[in-house]
């Protein structure tokens, strides 16, 4: 039992420093700063405290690496299934094999519109219990026999009425 429960903690704490260095670099990844080190000309990593929150400032050239390495080593996945939940830009959805947790994006094209991920589901562009399709790019982190961990992340929404949302993002993602 406790052989278990030992296994557990190490898989959970392994989950949340994966998803630690995918998601806070992506969603940071934007943020610009041209502060430099008094007499060099190379970034000055730190953190800041805004709001009680800690924001990482100062690090493009961190951020940035681990951006392209994770779009680098990614590749596009379609998922289709129901729309569960939308708990912190990340779009929970039931498919054949359970469920699956797709980040996204804070800002999305709907025709003419721009809209925030939060407004997708205000708009009744999702709907719980809605069939969609995402396409996303899949960064696998760990593959083992007996687990994998990997992220998504969403690039593309298809509704149930076939119509399209577009991430607004700082690159273009095209498939064959």
């Amino acid at each position: 039992m406790a052989s278990k429960t030992k296994i557990l903690g190490i898989a959970l704490v392994i989950a949340a420093v994966t998803g630690l260095l995918i998601y806070l670099p992506l969603t940071l990844a934007g943020s610009r700063n041209d502060h430099r080190n008094e007499g060099t000309n190379h970034p000055m990593p730190m953190m800041m405290m805004h709001d009680k929150m800690p924001r990482f400032e100062h690090g493009d050239g961190f951020k940035r690496d681990l951006l392209r390495r994770f779009i680098a080593n990614s590749t596009p996945v379609e998922i289709q299934g129901t729309v569960v939940a939308l708990v912190k830009h990340l779009l929970v959805l039931n498919v054949t094999e359970g469920q699956v947790r797709i980040h996204l994006p804070p800002t999305w094209i709907v025709g003419e519109k721009v809209l925030e991920t939060e407004d997708l589901f205000e708009t009744d562009y999702l709907t719980i219990g809605q069939n969609i399709t995402v396409k996303t790019l899949k960064g696998n982190l760990v593959t083992k026999e007996t687990y994998g961990i990997y992220v998504l992340f969403g690039y593309e929404i298809i509704n149930a009425s076939d119509v399209h949302a577009y991430a607004v993002l700082r690159f273009n993602v095209e498939t064959p």
